[in-house]
């Protein structure tokens, strides 16, 4: 596994964090958890921080196929207002 803040890795995203974290407090030389690893986030500080704003505008919506995208999520489209017709 790449050290932390290896060329081409960003240092701020949540998988980063989670294996300084893990330097720092598990100080073992136990490998770090793989499954652990792939349930950190994939978007970086700036785009959790811009979906953080939309959600809390009840905006998000509007945004969710680039949302879904970004964090890697399989979404369907909303499909509930083709039912009431």
């Amino acid at each position: 596994m790449k050290k932390v803040g290896s060329t081409g890795e960003n240092p701020f995203t949540p998988k980063t964090y989670l294996i300084r974290y893990w330097n720092k407090e598990i100080q073992n030389n136990h490998a770090k958890p793989i499954f652990l690893l792939s349930k950190a986030s994939p978007l970086s500080a700036v785009e959790s921080d811009n979906f953080s704003k939309l959600a809390a505008q009840n905006a998000l919506s509007f945004r969710l196929s680039a949302f879904c995208t970004s964090a890697n999520l399989l979404c369907f489209p909303n499909t509930l207002p083709s039912y009431w017709k």
